[in-house]
This record gives C-alpha cells, structure tokens and sequence, in this order.
C-alpha cells in the first residue's frame, strides 16, 4: 500500500494542488480489488469443486459473476464463521463504495476532501487485506493438497512477504476446516 501519511511533491496533472500520492493509492486499491476478484472466483470456481473436469471446465469457461455474487457462491460451499462473513460484507460494501461512488463522496480538489479519503481507503484495508489473505491461502492450501502448487506464484508471495504469514497463520486454519494437507 502506498504510504499516506508522507508529504509529496504536488504535480501538474488534473488536480495540481493535489498530491500524487491519494491518486497512487486509488490505482493500488483498484488493483487490489481486481486480484481479490480473481481470487474469490478461482476460489467459488475452482477449490472447492471435487470433480477435476468441472474444475477445468470453471477455469476454461469464465464467466462474469460480479463479486457480490461471487461471494453468494462462497457462502453456499462453505460455511463461513459469523466474523469472517461480516468481514467479507464489509468488503463488498467497501468495493461497491470504491468502485462506483468514491468520486462523489470525496472531494479531492481540497484537503479536507483528501483527507477523508485517505481514512476511508486505511479503515476499508484491514479487511481487504483478511479476505484476500484467507484466499490466497485456499489457492496456496488446495494447490499443495492436490499436487500442483504453482512455485513462481509461490515464490512471489514469498518474496513481497505474503507467503511466511499465510503458512504461519492462514494455511492451518484453511488445511483444517477443509480436510486438506498442509503441505
């Protein structure tokens, strides 16, 4: 995530009198929301289907669920913990916000307006970054338990420092509740 909190030269984009940085920070939060997207879908789609043809057919076959729909599916295969469901709606909520009404509830050609974006996107990151860590570490867990982890995938995650979290605190949880090897 971008750091917020640093002061940065003003440029001569649309909003000159703006810092760069709460632009930055959109771009990364749109990008965040997009992997989380594709996550969940693999996830929906993929994980937890036994049969591997219909596996291969859902990868083959994308179609184009929005995400609140996405997670209706999630909820159906799996039984979600109160806390995490909630996390998981506040996620969504925050999405729908971001991606469809950001624009009209801050105003970013003053201080102030930028000001209260930027609590909006710190407060709304913390669950991002639980639900999209509790699928990474699905797709991580059901990689290994069937066989074909994905090492470069891996590997990255290792290396931006996803990886040593998701096996020290998600991996086990997710091996356990879905009979799966920790591998």
């Amino acid at each position: 995530m971008v750091d917020l909190l640093k002061t940065h030269n003003y440029g001569n984009g649309p909003f000159p009198d703006i810092s760069e940085e709460i632009f930055a920070e959109i771009g990364c939060r749109l990008i965040l929301l997009q992997d989380l997207e594709l996550q969940i879908a693999f996830v929906v789609k993929v994980a937890f289907e036994e049969n591997p043809i219909k596996a291969r057919d859902a990868i083959l076959n994308a179609d184009n669920k929005t995400m609140g729909q996405l997670l209706g599916v999630l909820r159906k295969k799996v039984n979600v913990d109160a806390d995490f469901d909630q996390t998981l709606k506040r996620t969504l909520r925050a999405r729908n916000e971001f991606v469809h009404e950001f624009s009209h509830m801050f105003n970013l050609r003053c201080e102030e307006g930028v000001e209260k974006a930027v609590k909006y996107l710190l407060k709304s990151m913390d669950d991002l970054e639980e639900v999209s860590n509790v699928m990474k570490a699905v797709i991580v867990a059901y990689g290994r338990d069937r066989g074909i982890s994905d090492r470069d995938l891996e590997e990255n995650w290792r290396q931006f420092g996803d990886l040593d979290e998701l096996e020290s605190r998600y991996i086990p949880k997710i091996s356990e509740s879905f009979g799966l090897n920790k591998g």
